[in-house]
Protein backbone atom coordinates (compact mmCIF):
# COMPACT_ATOMS: atom_id res chain seq x y z
CA UNK A 1 0.00 0.00 0.00
CA UNK A 2 1.42 3.04 -1.15
CA UNK A 3 2.38 6.21 1.57
CA UNK A 4 -0.03 9.57 1.54
CA UNK A 5 1.73 12.21 0.35
CA UNK A 6 1.51 15.21 3.52
CA UNK A 7 1.66 18.71 1.80
CA UNK A 8 2.83 21.02 4.21
CA UNK A 9 1.51 24.64 4.48
CA UNK A 10 4.82 26.23 2.68
CA UNK A 11 4.25 23.42 0.16
CA UNK A 12 4.20 25.15 -3.06
CA UNK A 13 0.62 25.09 -5.52
CA UNK A 14 1.35 22.62 -8.45
CA UNK A 15 -0.23 25.49 -10.50
CA UNK A 16 2.43 27.63 -9.97
CA UNK A 17 4.55 24.88 -12.63
CA UNK A 18 5.89 27.16 -15.65
CA UNK A 19 4.24 25.68 -19.01
CA UNK A 20 6.52 23.84 -21.07
CA UNK A 21 7.79 25.95 -23.76
CA UNK A 22 7.58 23.52 -26.48
CA UNK A 23 3.79 23.87 -25.97
CA UNK A 24 4.00 27.20 -27.31
CA UNK A 25 4.00 26.23 -31.10
CA UNK A 26 1.18 23.70 -30.49
CA UNK A 27 -0.72 26.23 -29.26
CA UNK A 28 -0.31 28.86 -31.44
CA UNK A 29 -1.22 26.79 -34.27
CA UNK A 30 -4.05 25.46 -32.87
CA UNK A 31 -5.18 29.56 -32.40
CA UNK A 32 -3.92 30.28 -36.22
CA UNK A 33 -6.41 27.44 -37.34
CA UNK A 34 -9.60 29.36 -37.74
CA UNK A 35 -7.69 32.37 -39.04
CA UNK A 36 -5.81 30.32 -41.95
CA UNK A 37 -9.56 29.34 -43.07
CA UNK A 38 -10.95 32.76 -43.13
CA UNK A 39 -8.11 33.55 -45.08
CA UNK A 40 -7.82 31.01 -47.46
CA UNK A 41 -11.43 29.06 -47.29
CA UNK A 42 -13.92 31.68 -45.97
CA UNK A 43 -16.79 29.71 -47.22
CA UNK A 44 -15.76 26.58 -45.75
CA UNK A 45 -16.20 28.39 -42.56
CA UNK A 46 -19.88 29.04 -43.24
CA UNK A 47 -20.01 24.94 -44.56
CA UNK A 48 -22.18 22.88 -42.23
CA UNK A 49 -18.97 21.36 -41.10
CA UNK A 50 -17.21 24.79 -40.06
CA UNK A 51 -18.43 24.38 -36.81
CA UNK A 52 -15.92 22.08 -35.72
CA UNK A 53 -12.81 24.58 -36.50
CA UNK A 54 -13.46 26.49 -33.88
CA UNK A 55 -12.79 23.54 -31.46
CA UNK A 56 -8.99 23.91 -32.05
CA UNK A 57 -8.95 27.10 -30.52
CA UNK A 58 -10.56 26.17 -27.35
CA UNK A 59 -8.37 23.06 -27.15
CA UNK A 60 -5.21 25.04 -25.94
CA UNK A 61 -7.23 27.00 -23.75
CA UNK A 62 -8.71 23.58 -22.20
CA UNK A 63 -5.47 22.01 -21.88
CA UNK A 64 -3.98 25.28 -20.53
CA UNK A 65 -6.69 24.94 -17.64
CA UNK A 66 -6.44 20.99 -17.00
CA UNK A 67 -2.50 21.31 -16.53
CA UNK A 68 -2.78 24.09 -13.91
CA UNK A 69 -5.37 22.47 -12.29
CA UNK A 70 -7.94 24.79 -13.09
CA UNK A 71 -11.02 22.57 -12.80
CA UNK A 72 -14.15 24.65 -13.13
CA UNK A 73 -12.19 26.09 -16.36
CA UNK A 74 -10.94 22.53 -17.92
CA UNK A 75 -14.80 21.55 -17.28
CA UNK A 76 -16.51 24.48 -18.63
CA UNK A 77 -13.95 24.52 -22.00
CA UNK A 78 -14.77 20.71 -22.10
CA UNK A 79 -18.61 21.91 -22.21
CA UNK A 80 -17.84 24.57 -25.30
CA UNK A 81 -15.93 21.58 -27.54
CA UNK A 82 -18.90 19.36 -26.64
CA UNK A 83 -21.59 21.72 -27.53
CA UNK A 84 -19.38 22.88 -30.88
CA UNK A 85 -19.65 18.95 -31.82
CA UNK A 86 -22.89 18.68 -30.92
CA UNK A 87 -24.25 21.96 -32.61
CA UNK A 88 -22.50 21.19 -35.58
CA UNK A 89 -24.30 17.52 -35.56
CA UNK A 90 -27.33 19.35 -35.03
CA UNK A 91 -27.12 21.20 -38.41
CA UNK A 92 -26.28 18.45 -40.23
CA UNK A 93 -29.71 16.62 -39.39
CA UNK A 94 -31.97 20.03 -39.89
CA UNK A 95 -30.76 21.82 -42.40
CA UNK A 96 -30.02 25.19 -41.18
CA UNK A 97 -27.98 27.25 -41.68
CA UNK A 98 -24.59 27.63 -39.52
CA UNK A 99 -23.59 30.91 -37.65
CA UNK A 100 -21.77 33.97 -39.51
CA UNK A 101 -18.10 32.90 -39.07
CA UNK A 102 -17.55 36.67 -37.64
CA UNK A 103 -19.76 36.05 -34.88
CA UNK A 104 -18.29 32.59 -33.90
CA UNK A 105 -14.96 34.55 -33.52
CA UNK A 106 -16.14 37.09 -31.40
CA UNK A 107 -18.29 34.50 -29.00
CA UNK A 108 -14.80 32.17 -28.59
CA UNK A 109 -12.84 34.98 -27.78
CA UNK A 110 -14.95 36.40 -25.50
CA UNK A 111 -15.58 32.80 -24.08
CA UNK A 112 -12.01 31.92 -23.80
CA UNK A 113 -10.87 35.11 -22.18
CA UNK A 114 -13.97 34.43 -19.40
CA UNK A 115 -12.89 30.92 -18.24
CA UNK A 116 -9.61 31.65 -18.68
CA UNK A 117 -9.54 35.44 -16.17
CA UNK A 118 -11.82 33.78 -14.02
CA UNK A 119 -9.61 30.99 -13.43
CA UNK A 120 -6.42 33.35 -13.08
CA UNK A 121 -7.64 35.26 -10.26
CA UNK A 122 -9.07 31.98 -8.59
CA UNK A 123 -5.46 30.59 -8.55
CA UNK A 124 -4.47 34.07 -7.41
CA UNK A 125 -6.60 34.09 -4.28
CA UNK A 126 -6.21 30.69 -3.33
CA UNK A 127 -2.14 31.56 -3.27
CA UNK A 128 -3.25 34.82 -1.15
CA UNK A 129 -5.13 32.22 1.44
CA UNK A 130 -2.53 29.89 1.36
CA UNK A 131 0.07 32.69 2.07
CA UNK A 132 -2.24 33.95 4.97
CA UNK A 133 -2.53 30.33 6.41
CA UNK A 134 1.12 29.96 6.46
CA UNK A 135 1.62 33.36 8.53
CA UNK A 136 -1.59 32.41 10.40
CA UNK A 137 0.89 29.04 11.54
CA UNK A 138 4.72 30.34 11.31
CA UNK A 139 7.11 32.49 13.24
CA UNK A 140 7.97 35.04 10.74
CA UNK A 141 11.44 35.48 12.41
CA UNK A 142 12.69 31.88 12.82
CA UNK A 143 9.86 29.84 9.84
CA UNK A 144 9.20 27.54 12.63
CA UNK A 145 5.50 26.90 13.18
CA UNK A 146 4.12 28.88 15.68
CA UNK A 147 2.45 28.31 19.22
CA UNK A 148 -0.93 27.86 17.09
CA UNK A 149 0.13 24.85 14.99
CA UNK A 150 1.96 23.58 18.12
CA UNK A 151 -1.38 23.46 20.12
CA UNK A 152 -2.93 21.62 17.13
CA UNK A 153 -0.77 19.15 16.39
CA UNK A 154 0.15 18.37 20.26
CA UNK A 155 -3.87 18.38 20.29
CA UNK A 156 -4.08 15.75 18.10
CA UNK A 157 -0.87 13.72 19.63
CA UNK A 158 -3.00 13.44 22.98
CA UNK A 159 -5.95 11.97 21.75
CA UNK A 160 -3.84 9.29 19.98
CA UNK A 161 -1.74 9.21 23.99
CA UNK A 162 -4.75 8.67 25.29
CA UNK A 163 -5.45 5.25 23.38
CA UNK A 164 -2.39 3.94 24.24
CA UNK A 165 0.31 5.49 22.49
CA UNK A 166 3.93 7.28 23.51
CA UNK A 167 4.08 11.10 23.44
CA UNK A 168 6.46 13.06 24.86
CA UNK A 169 7.19 16.75 24.90
CA UNK A 170 9.96 19.51 24.93
CA UNK A 171 10.07 22.60 25.99
CA UNK A 172 13.56 24.81 25.71
CA UNK A 173 14.09 28.21 27.05
CA UNK A 174 17.11 30.22 25.95
CA UNK A 175 19.09 30.83 28.84
CA UNK A 176 19.81 34.74 30.01
CA UNK A 177 18.54 35.47 26.52
CA UNK A 178 17.47 38.65 28.22
CA UNK A 179 21.10 39.59 28.58
CA UNK A 180 22.07 38.96 25.14
CA UNK A 181 19.29 41.45 23.83
CA UNK A 182 21.11 43.84 26.46
CA UNK A 183 24.29 43.76 25.86
CA UNK A 184 24.59 42.97 21.89
CA UNK A 185 21.42 44.28 20.16
CA UNK A 186 18.23 43.12 19.05
CA UNK A 187 19.79 41.81 15.93
CA UNK A 188 21.87 39.51 17.63
CA UNK A 189 19.49 38.06 19.86
CA UNK A 190 16.87 37.53 16.29
CA UNK A 191 20.18 35.51 14.78
CA UNK A 192 20.72 33.48 18.08
CA UNK A 193 16.77 32.55 18.15
CA UNK A 194 17.24 31.24 14.26
CA UNK A 195 20.37 29.91 15.25
CA UNK A 196 18.48 27.78 17.67
CA UNK A 197 15.78 27.49 15.21
CA UNK A 198 18.32 25.82 12.75
CA UNK A 199 19.04 23.19 15.52
CA UNK A 200 16.12 22.18 16.23
CA UNK A 201 15.13 21.83 12.03
CA UNK A 202 18.27 19.27 11.75
CA UNK A 203 17.62 17.11 14.75
CA UNK A 204 13.65 17.09 14.56
CA UNK A 205 12.54 13.90 12.76
CA UNK A 206 9.89 14.53 10.13
CA UNK A 207 7.04 12.90 12.62
CA UNK A 208 7.72 15.63 14.89
CA UNK A 209 6.97 19.20 15.34
CA UNK A 210 9.21 22.00 16.62
CA UNK A 211 7.60 25.50 17.17
CA UNK A 212 8.83 28.66 18.48
CA UNK A 213 6.35 28.60 21.40
CA UNK A 214 6.78 32.30 22.24
CA UNK A 215 9.83 34.54 23.08
CA UNK A 216 12.53 32.62 23.85
CA UNK A 217 10.54 29.54 24.38
CA UNK A 218 10.23 26.57 21.60
CA UNK A 219 8.08 23.54 21.99
CA UNK A 220 9.13 19.98 20.25
CA UNK A 221 6.27 17.69 19.99
CA UNK A 222 7.41 14.04 20.11
CA UNK A 223 4.15 11.83 19.12
CA UNK A 224 5.70 7.99 19.57
CA UNK A 225 8.76 8.59 21.85
CA UNK A 226 9.33 7.55 25.63
CA UNK A 227 10.64 10.18 27.86
CA UNK A 228 13.93 8.45 27.61
CA UNK A 229 13.96 9.31 23.64
CA UNK A 230 13.04 12.52 24.47
CA UNK A 231 15.59 13.43 26.91
CA UNK A 232 18.34 12.43 24.05
CA UNK A 233 16.67 14.37 21.59
CA UNK A 234 16.79 17.13 23.98
CA UNK A 235 20.47 16.84 24.93
CA UNK A 236 21.54 16.57 20.99
CA UNK A 237 19.66 20.43 20.61
CA UNK A 238 21.37 21.59 23.78
CA UNK A 239 24.60 20.42 22.66
CA UNK A 240 24.30 22.00 19.11
CA UNK A 241 23.45 25.32 20.35
CA UNK A 242 25.95 25.60 22.77
CA UNK A 243 28.45 24.54 20.06
CA UNK A 244 26.97 27.27 17.26
CA UNK A 245 29.97 29.84 16.45
CA UNK A 246 27.73 32.77 17.44
CA UNK A 247 28.77 36.31 17.66
CA UNK A 248 28.11 37.11 21.00
CA UNK A 249 29.61 33.96 22.47
CA UNK A 250 27.85 30.83 23.89
CA UNK A 251 24.38 31.06 24.46
CA UNK A 252 22.97 27.52 26.01
CA UNK A 253 19.51 26.08 26.68
CA UNK A 254 17.52 25.25 29.24
CA UNK A 255 15.07 22.19 28.39
CA UNK A 256 12.68 20.31 30.22
CA UNK A 257 11.03 16.97 29.13
CA UNK A 258 7.09 15.60 30.52
CA UNK A 259 5.60 12.15 28.75
CA UNK A 260 2.12 11.22 28.73
CA UNK A 261 0.64 10.27 31.94
CA UNK A 262 -3.05 9.46 32.95
CA UNK A 263 -2.43 12.31 35.70
CA UNK A 264 -1.83 14.97 33.19
CA UNK A 265 -5.36 15.09 31.82
CA UNK A 266 -4.91 17.47 29.15
CA UNK A 267 -2.18 18.24 26.67
CA UNK A 268 -1.95 21.79 28.86
CA UNK A 269 -1.30 19.68 31.92
CA UNK A 270 1.39 18.03 29.78
CA UNK A 271 3.49 21.57 28.64
CA UNK A 272 2.80 22.74 32.26
CA UNK A 273 4.26 19.42 33.52
CA UNK A 274 7.40 19.64 31.13
CA UNK A 275 7.36 23.75 32.50
CA UNK A 276 8.47 22.32 35.76
CA UNK A 277 10.64 20.07 34.39
CA UNK A 278 12.36 22.67 32.37
CA UNK A 279 12.04 25.11 36.11
CA UNK A 280 14.27 22.36 37.93
CA UNK A 281 16.99 23.06 34.91
CA UNK A 282 16.82 26.33 35.90
CA UNK A 283 16.85 26.02 39.56
CA UNK A 284 20.34 23.65 39.08
CA UNK A 285 22.01 25.97 36.90
CA UNK A 286 20.89 25.85 33.47
CA UNK A 287 22.35 24.72 30.55
CA UNK A 288 20.62 21.07 30.97
CA UNK A 289 17.66 18.68 30.45
CA UNK A 290 15.51 17.49 33.41
CA UNK A 291 12.76 15.59 32.99
CA UNK A 292 9.76 15.80 35.18
CA UNK A 293 8.57 12.45 37.20
CA UNK A 294 5.34 12.44 39.02
CA UNK A 295 5.67 13.13 42.80
CA UNK A 296 3.97 11.02 45.48
CA UNK A 297 0.75 12.84 46.55
CA UNK A 298 1.05 15.08 49.80
CA UNK A 299 -1.97 15.84 51.32
CA UNK A 300 -1.64 18.97 51.87
CA UNK A 301 -4.24 22.07 51.08
CA UNK A 302 -6.71 19.30 51.88
CA UNK A 303 -8.12 21.90 54.68
CA UNK A 304 -10.27 23.65 52.15
CA UNK A 305 -13.29 21.32 53.42
CA UNK A 306 -13.20 22.88 56.45
CA UNK A 307 -13.09 26.07 54.82
CA UNK A 308 -15.92 25.75 52.37
CA UNK A 309 -18.68 27.07 54.54
CA UNK A 310 -16.81 30.45 56.32
CA UNK A 311 -18.12 32.99 55.00
CA UNK A 312 -14.80 35.31 53.56
CA UNK A 313 -14.68 37.78 51.67
CA UNK A 314 -12.72 36.87 48.38
CA UNK A 315 -9.67 39.17 46.74
CA UNK A 316 -8.30 37.43 43.42
CA UNK A 317 -5.70 38.05 41.24
CA UNK A 318 -5.84 37.43 37.88
CA UNK A 319 -2.61 35.99 35.80
CA UNK A 320 -2.87 35.55 32.21
CA UNK A 321 -0.95 36.06 29.19
CA UNK A 322 -3.39 38.17 27.76
CA UNK A 323 -3.38 41.75 29.41
CA UNK A 324 -6.81 42.26 27.66
CA UNK A 325 -8.07 38.89 29.13
CA UNK A 326 -6.76 39.45 32.66
CA UNK A 327 -8.32 43.19 32.62
CA UNK A 328 -12.18 41.75 31.20
CA UNK A 329 -11.65 38.69 33.79
CA UNK A 330 -11.21 40.72 36.17
CA UNK A 331 -14.33 43.44 35.39
CA UNK A 332 -16.56 40.78 35.24
CA UNK A 333 -15.60 39.23 39.25
CA UNK A 334 -15.46 43.26 40.28
CA UNK A 335 -19.42 43.49 39.36
CA UNK A 336 -19.79 39.99 41.03
CA UNK A 337 -18.63 41.43 44.23
CA UNK A 338 -14.99 40.12 44.69
CA UNK A 339 -11.89 42.41 45.14
CA UNK A 340 -10.39 41.69 41.40
CA UNK A 341 -7.25 42.73 40.09
CA UNK A 342 -5.43 41.57 36.87
CA UNK A 343 -1.30 40.67 37.78
CA UNK A 344 0.09 41.60 34.61
CA UNK A 345 1.93 38.13 33.94
CA UNK A 346 3.12 35.71 35.58
CA UNK A 347 6.43 37.32 36.44
CA UNK A 348 4.63 40.30 37.74
CA UNK A 349 2.51 38.73 39.87
CA UNK A 350 5.62 36.83 41.35
CA UNK A 351 6.72 40.33 41.70
CA UNK A 352 3.77 41.80 43.62
CA UNK A 353 3.93 38.81 45.50
CA UNK A 354 7.51 39.76 47.27
CA UNK A 355 6.29 43.20 47.63
CA UNK A 356 3.38 41.74 50.00
CA UNK A 357 1.07 45.04 49.86
CA UNK A 358 -2.62 43.98 49.09
CA UNK A 359 -4.29 40.62 50.28
CA UNK A 360 -5.08 38.00 47.81
CA UNK A 361 -7.17 35.14 48.73
CA UNK A 362 -7.62 32.99 45.31
CA UNK A 363 -4.80 32.90 42.52
CA UNK A 364 -7.21 32.82 39.38
CA UNK A 365 -4.35 31.76 36.77
CA UNK A 366 -4.02 30.36 33.09
CA UNK A 367 -2.46 27.25 32.66
CA UNK A 368 0.19 27.58 30.06
CA UNK A 369 1.75 30.94 29.50
CA UNK A 370 4.75 31.18 27.48
CA UNK A 371 6.73 33.16 30.21
CA UNK A 372 5.81 30.43 32.91
CA UNK A 373 3.11 27.88 33.11
CA UNK A 374 0.48 28.27 35.91
CA UNK A 375 1.44 25.40 37.86
CA UNK A 376 4.87 26.31 37.45
CA UNK A 377 4.09 30.53 39.29
CA UNK A 378 2.05 28.14 41.60
CA UNK A 379 5.80 26.08 42.58
CA UNK A 380 7.76 29.41 43.33
CA UNK A 381 4.68 30.95 45.31
CA UNK A 382 4.85 28.04 47.39
CA UNK A 383 8.55 27.81 47.71
CA UNK A 384 7.83 31.20 48.99
CA UNK A 385 6.18 30.43 51.72
CA UNK A 386 2.38 31.61 50.10
CA UNK A 387 0.05 28.74 49.20
CA UNK A 388 -3.63 30.36 47.89
CA UNK A 389 -5.91 28.34 46.48
CA UNK A 390 -5.64 28.05 42.66
CA UNK A 391 -8.22 28.36 40.21
CA UNK A 392 -6.81 27.10 36.88
CA UNK A 393 -8.38 28.75 33.11
CA UNK A 394 -8.18 26.14 30.59
CA UNK A 395 -9.14 25.52 27.17
CA UNK A 396 -9.97 21.87 27.77
CA UNK A 397 -10.12 20.55 31.09
CA UNK A 398 -13.10 21.75 33.60
CA UNK A 399 -13.83 20.54 36.95
CA UNK A 400 -11.66 19.26 39.63
CA UNK A 401 -8.40 17.53 38.86
CA UNK A 402 -6.36 15.30 40.94
CA UNK A 403 -2.90 15.42 40.12
CA UNK A 404 0.41 15.19 41.92
CA UNK A 405 1.72 18.45 39.09
CA UNK A 406 -0.23 20.82 41.53
CA UNK A 407 0.26 21.31 45.29
CA UNK A 408 -1.73 19.38 47.40
CA UNK A 409 -2.37 16.56 44.65
CA UNK A 410 -5.67 18.67 43.48
CA UNK A 411 -6.87 21.83 41.26
CA UNK A 412 -9.88 23.03 40.32
CA UNK A 413 -10.12 24.09 36.16
CA UNK A 414 -12.80 26.54 35.20
CA UNK A 415 -13.36 25.89 31.18
CA UNK A 416 -12.76 29.05 28.74
CA UNK A 417 -15.08 30.85 27.83
CA UNK A 418 -15.50 31.28 31.19
CA UNK A 419 -18.90 30.29 33.26
CA UNK A 420 -18.72 33.40 35.70
CA UNK A 421 -21.84 31.40 38.06
CA UNK A 422 -19.71 28.35 38.38
CA UNK A 423 -16.35 30.66 38.98
CA UNK A 424 -18.18 32.60 41.57
CA UNK A 425 -19.00 29.64 43.04
CA UNK A 426 -15.61 28.03 43.32
CA UNK A 427 -14.35 31.63 44.56
CA UNK A 428 -16.84 31.63 47.15
CA UNK A 429 -16.05 27.99 48.33
CA UNK A 430 -12.15 28.67 47.76
CA UNK A 431 -12.02 31.50 50.47
CA UNK A 432 -9.28 31.35 53.15
CA UNK A 433 -8.81 33.70 56.67
CA UNK A 434 -7.05 37.38 55.77
CA UNK A 435 -4.11 36.04 57.42
CA UNK A 436 -2.63 34.52 54.42
CA UNK A 437 -0.02 36.36 52.41
CA UNK A 438 -0.61 39.29 49.95
CA UNK A 439 0.21 40.64 47.17
CA UNK A 440 0.73 44.19 45.92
Amino acid sequence: MSRPILLRPDAPNPGSRPIPIRAAPLALAALAVPGVCALLAPAWLQDDRGLLMWITPILPAFLLAYYRGWRGAALALAFAMASLALGNAALLLTGAAPPRWHLMFVLVVVYIVLTQGVAALAEALERDRRAAERMAHTDPLTGLPNRREAERVLARGFEAARRGEDLSVVLFDLDRFKRVNDDYGHAVGDEVLREMAAALRRHTRGMDLAARFGGEEFLTVLPGSSAVIASAYAERIRAALAGAGLACGVVTASAGVAHYSGALVSSELLIAAADRALYAAKEAGRDQVRVWTEPTATPGARRDEALRDQAWSVSVLVVDDDAVVERAVARALSRRGFTARPAGGAREALRRFRESVVPVDVLLTDVVMPEMSGPTLVQQLAEGGWEPRVIFMSGHTRGEVRATLFPGGRAHFVEKPLDYDLLSGLLRGSATPRTSRSIA
